[in-house]
This record gives C-alpha cells, sequence and structure tokens, in this order.
C-alpha cells in the first residue's frame, strides 16, 4: 500500500504489537507513522507504512465491533442500576 492511496478515515488492516492483523481506521499521520484506530478494539497506535494493508472488501462490511461493546456494557450497568430500586 503506498502513501498516496491513504487517507484519513480509510479502514485497513493494521498490524498490533502482537504482529497481528487487526482492522483499523487511519485518524492521523506523523512523518512515516500512521496514527491508526483498531475499530473492533477501541485501542490507537502508531503504525509503519509497510504495517498496513488494504482491507479485503468482506471486511469492510462487518459491523465495528468496539461500538456494540459499549453499547452492551452501557445496558448492562443501567439494568444493574435500575434493578437496585
Amino acid at each position: 500500500m503506498s502513501r498516496s492511496e491513504m487517507y484519513i478515515g480509510q479502514l485497513v488492516a493494521a498490524m498490533y504489537s502482537d504482529n497481528l492483523w487487526y482492522r483499523a481506521r487511519i485518524v492521523g499521520c506523523h512523518e512515516d507513522l500512521f496514527q491508526v484506530f483498531y475499530v473492533d478494539y477501541g485501542s490507537k497506535n502508531f503504525v509503519k507504512l509497510e504495517r498496513i494493508r488494504h482491507l479485503h472488501a468482506h471486511f469492510l462490511k462487518m459491523p465495528l465491533q468496539v461500538y456494540y461493546f459499549i453499547i452492551c456494557m452501557f445496558a448492562f450497568f443501567a439494568f444493574k442500576f435500575l434493578t437496585i430500586f
């Protein structure tokens, strides 16, 4: 993947510190590093260009898992709070 193909907001596959590939959104760029947000886990990291790949179209259609986790946690705590009273 070349630098000219990349843009802020793009969904890509980015390698994490465990050397595995995860879905990520490009959220920033600083010199030769790109800041990515791992959309299924909610963490951010700076990665080099060679650790970023195009994401297969199949993975672009899958819902972002981190948002489902946040909604589920909110619903769980709201339910717990409401059942106390």
